[in-house]
């Protein structure tokens, strides 16, 4: 008879089990919905997080490029800007300098000054380009990258001032080399922390090596306006001469560094500017200009112009 209805048989043997079997059936359903669900969930959530890292620090890439073109742009808007500044204080009163606006003469001054105001125009327009951007290192960059960021708008809160006290004062033409020097090392520093914070190879060391090449700038630039305010002197004034040779030693040693981080083609490019350029006529003339002083005391013999020299 139980051979003849088994499943009379099974439903008498399990009776009592069945709702355990259900409740077991119900559970294995829910896991086997649940939990391809859960890590579809998981790993899709792991996925866009991960896209959304990616997107962040591609971000960050691009807003370290941007603020290293930019900062370079700005290094040479400020020696620009610095240089003529200490040729209109070496000027004299006679040549429309300062000590003529000084001496209550502005109309004098009023050309030089106007060449001034030109380069104020280009700084400001560079330096507002970098304020957006120094702004936009925040939280999510290192905290060196944070705080060159602060430094460099700090520096650059403090410019009119000594605008100001450069062209109206009578702060020395050395001092004033020596001031806006520190502005663009504390703007250009933050191209160090360009290179360092950017986790992009190729974006690193073309930063770092731009940063070289402007360095290399930047002392070349000091040294013009060094010997450019002793020529309008006919003498290198007081700590003008170890100035000038300071920055001579800087750019050698920039120019080494350069020669070890740059790659083949970055050098071949340097090298075919440097080749289309006066660089070797200005060295000679910088030579030139320290022997006098060597050996004569004055530059009063030396057949460069300051306009020359300058330019």
């Amino acid at each position: 008879v139980a051979l003849a209805h088994p499943a009379r048989l099974i439903d008498n043997a399990l009776g009592p089990l069945w709702p355990l079997i259900l409740i077991i059936a119900g559970v294995v359903l829910v896991l086997l919905i649940v939990v391809p669900t859960a890590s579809a969930v998981v790993l899709g959530s792991i996925s866009i997080t991960s896209s959304v890292r990616n997107a962040l620090a591609y971000q960050r890439v691009e807003t370290l490029a941007r603020l290293g073109r930019d900062i370079v742009t700005l290094a040479q808007a400020l020696e620009d800007e610095r240089d003529q500044i200490v040729v209109y204080i070496s000027m004299g009163a006679s040549a429309g300098g300062r000590d003529a606006y000084l001496e209550g003469h502005k109309s004098d001054a009023a050309l030089q000054l106007s060449v001034i105001d030109k380069e104020f125009g280009a700084t400001n327009r560079s330096a507002a380009q970098v304020r957006s951007l120094a702004r936009q290192i925040g939280p999510s960059y290192s905290a060196q990258a944070r705080q060159s960021a602060s430094v460099a708008l700090t520096a650059l809160s403090g410019l009119a001032s000594l605008r100001t006290v450069a062209t109206t004062t009578k702060l020395p033409a050395l001092v004033v080399v020596q001031e806006y020097t520190h502005v663009i090392d504390d703007v250009l520093a933050l191209n160090d922390q360009i290179a360092q914070a950017a986790n992009d190879p190729a974006l690193s060391q073309t930063v770092q090596v731009l940063g070289l090449v402007s360095a290399m700038q930047e002392v070349a630039s000091e040294q013009r306006a060094i010997l450019a305010a002793a020529l309008w002197q006919k003498f290198f004034g007081p700590g003008q001469l170890a100035a000038l040779q300071a920055a001579q030693s800087a750019q050698q040693s920039d120019q080494a560094s350069f020669d070890i981080a740059a790659s083949v083609q970055q050098q071949q490019l340097w090298n075919t500017s440097i080749n289309k350029s006066f660089v070797y006529q200005a060295n000679s003339e910088e030579l030139q200009a320290i022997s006098l002083q060597d050996n004569q005391q004055s530059l009063a013999t030396d057949p460069i112009s300051p306009a020359d020299w300058y330019g």
